[in-house]
C-alpha cells in the first residue's frame, strides 16, 4: 500500500463544520441539492425496479461522510434508498419475479458503479435498503428535510492509526496473495475456490465498513489501493 501514512491523514481529519457543498452554515441541506438528489435518485430507483410489483419507496436518506464531519472536497453523495416490500404479494405469489428483484437488489448494493449520476462534478451513490443504514454518520431525511440522526464530531475518539494501516496492510498482502495464486494456478477447480474466496473476503470488507469505527477505517484505506 502505497499512500498509506497520507491516506490515514485524510481519514482522521475531522472537519469543525458540515460540508459547504451540501449544507448550509445552520445544518440545514441546500434546498436545490435536496431537490435534485429526491429527483435523480427516485429516477434512478424506479428504472431499476419498475417492473417489480409490491415495493414502494418509503425514504430517501443522504449518509456516507458529506453527512458527517469526516467530509473531503473530494466527497460525494451516498443516498440510501429505504424499501417497502410486501412478502406475501411479492415473494410467494410471484417467486420468479422475487428473484428478479433480489438480482437487481444486489447490483445496486455491490455494483454501484451501474447506477451512479452526478449533481456537478460529485458523483451520487445509491443504494438500495431495506433497513435503517449503519450509524456511524449522520442520517439526513431527503424527503422530510430534517436529520433522523446527527454526527458525531467525536467520532474517531481512541482510535490508533498505526494499528488501523497495519490491519488494512495486513488484509491488503492477503488478497494480493489470493489474486497472485489465482494467476500462477492452471487448475479449474483450485481456480474456482480461489475466485470463491476472494468474493468472500470482498464481500466481508464491504459489509465490514459499516459494523464499526475501526472497520470503516480500514474499508476506507483498502478502497483508496482499489
Amino acid at each position: 500500500m502505497k499512500n498509506v501514512a497520507q491516506n490515514i491523514n485524510k481519514l482522521f481529519a475531522t472537519q469543525t463544520k458540515f460540508a459547504p457543498f451540501a449544507f448550509d452554515n445552520n445544518g440545514k441541506i441546500i434546498e436545490s441539492i435536496r431537490q435534485d438528489l429526491l429527483a435523480k435518485s427516485q429516477a434512478i430507483c424506479l428504472k431499476i425496479l419498475k417492473q417489480f410489483e409490491a415495493l414502494e419507496i418509503t425514504n430517501i436518506y443522504l449518509a456516507g461522510s458529506t453527512a458527517s464531519y469526516l467530509w473531503r472536497d473530494d466527497s460525494d453523495f451516498d443516498v440510501w434508498i429505504k424499501l417497502k416490500i410486501d412478502y406475501d404479494k411479492f415473494f410467494i405469489k410471484n417467486p420468479n419475479k422475487a428473484i428478479e428483484f433480489l438480482r437487481s437488489y444486489f447490483r445496486a448494493e455491490y455494483n454501484q458503479n451501474k447506477y451512479h449520476c452526478k449533481i456537478g462534478d460529485k458523483k451520487i451513490d445509491i443504494v438500495l435498503n431495506v433497513s435503517i443504514p449503519q450509524k456511524l454518520y449522520g442520517l439526513y431525511d431527503l424527503v422530510n428535510n430534517k436529520w433522523l440522526r446527527k454526527p458525531s464530531q467525536n467520532l474517531l475518539k481512541g482510535q490508533n492509526p498505526k494499528k488501523i494501516c497495519n490491519k488494512a496492510i495486513k488484509k491488503f498482502a492477503q488478497i494480493k496473495n489470493e489474486i497472485a495464486n489465482l494467476k500462477r494456478n492452471k487448475d479449474d477447480q483450485i481456480a474456482i475456490g480461489t475466485i470463491s474466496r476472494l468474493h468472500n473476503k470482498h464481500a466481508k470488507i464491504v459489509k465490514s465498513q459499516y459494523t464499526g469505527v475501526e472497520d470503516y477505517l480500514i474499508f476506507k484505506l483498502l478502497r483508496y489501493e482499489g
